[in-house]
């Protein structure tokens, strides 16, 4: 099978032995009649995916008709990043740290805005990144886009998330607190550092695992470089979450296929664990930092992050006792 994508016209001229398939699974694609194993498919997220169901590699969208705004020019891992999650409902970013995921997967999102597949974003972060991470790449490079981040009171959060801005950011923990009243007002849940809802006990990942329940049609892309940052079993709650074919259905059992026994209370990871993680980590993409050969060789992110209870009251009495006599010299 061969695809050729005929940018000016939105087509794909498609090769495939088995072209029948495709024009019954496709009411819209039309053959050549001079060539039987040719037909001409409206090329569009939706024939995209048909497409692909049927076997046949057709390019996401996105990779040709979108203008990718911003002060940032994409890089061909962010490209491919971008493309990768258009093209899944559920799905992981495994990309290294440093190698630009937030905006990739903001680009992805703005143009599944674009083209009216979705409507408003939910970002699940942490409280350190709310603004100086997420709001600022917003705010840099989706001038169109509004933007709120929802932290303070349960009221302010929830009135804030109720005033339509396209995108909501909110904490990891926060999103407990908006999660009754966020029903049906989200399209898509992007979840930064997604290792923090690696133990499916704890009560952000069963929140969140409520809302996905209860709002189906509602897409959700994970993004972490580290999903075991502790036990290979780490991966089984985000395996869960994005509907991975390859998962065991209990933790118990997927326990037992990357841990052993070491004596009688101990277990350890077995020595094909990494590899049967990588397995039920689907769909997911990943790129290292050492293959990003195209990266600039400095970023910068602004992070703010609160002062500590014991750093606060220090903080204070350096305020009050520690003054500069700046008129006599005096320090």
């Amino acid at each position: 099978m061969s695809v050729l994508v005929v940018e000016d016209k939105k087509t794909l001229v498609v090769a495939s032995e088995n072209r029948q398939a495709i024009l019954d699974a496709i009411p819209m694609a039309k053959p050549i009649p001079s060539k039987p194993s040719l037909s001409v498919v409206p090329h569009n997220l939706e024939t995209t995916l048909v497409l692909r169901n049927l076997g046949v590699e057709a390019p996401s969208p996105i990779t040709h008709y979108y203008k990718w705004p911003g002060r940032f020019k994409p890089m061909s891992h962010q490209r491919d990043t971008s493309a990768f999650l258009t093209m899944h409902k559920k799905c992981i970013v495994l990309n290294s740290m440093g190698t630009g995921k937030t905006q990739a997967s903001l680009w992805a999102a703005d143009y599944l805005m674009e083209i009216g597949a979705i409507k408003r974003v939910l970002i699940i972060s942490p409280l350190s990144t709310l603004n100086g991470v997420w709001g600022d790449a917003i705010f840099a490079s989706f001038t169109k886009r509004t933007y709120a981040v929802l932290h303070g009171t349960s009221e302010k959060r929830k009135k804030l998330m109720k005033e339509g801005a396209d995108f909501c950011i909110v904490n990891h923990d926060g999103f407990e607190i908006i999660a009754a009243e966020a029903a049906g007002l989200f399209d898509l849940i992007i979840v930064d550092e997604a290792a923090a809802l690696r133990n499916p006990s704890t009560d952000r990942y069963k929140a969140l695992r409520r809302y996905m329940d209860a709002n189906t049609n509602c897409r959700l892309w994970l993004m972490t470089g580290t999903p075991t940052p502790n036990e290979p079993t780490d991966a089984w709650a985000l395996a869960k979450l994005v509907g991975s074919p390859k998962l065991d259905n209990t933790y118990s059992g997927f326990r037992d296929r990357v841990m052993m026994k070491l004596g009688k209370w101990k277990m350890v990871p077995r020595p094909n664990s990494p590899e049967t993680v990588a397995e039920v980590l689907v769909p997911s993409i990943r790129f290292d930092l050492v293959d990003c050969v195209d990266l600039p060789e400095v970023t910068y992110q602004t992070r703010t992050v609160a002062l500590s209870s014991e750093q606060a009251k220090a903080y204070k009495a350096m305020q009050k006792q520690l003054v500069a006599e700046v008129e006599s010299g005096e320090i």
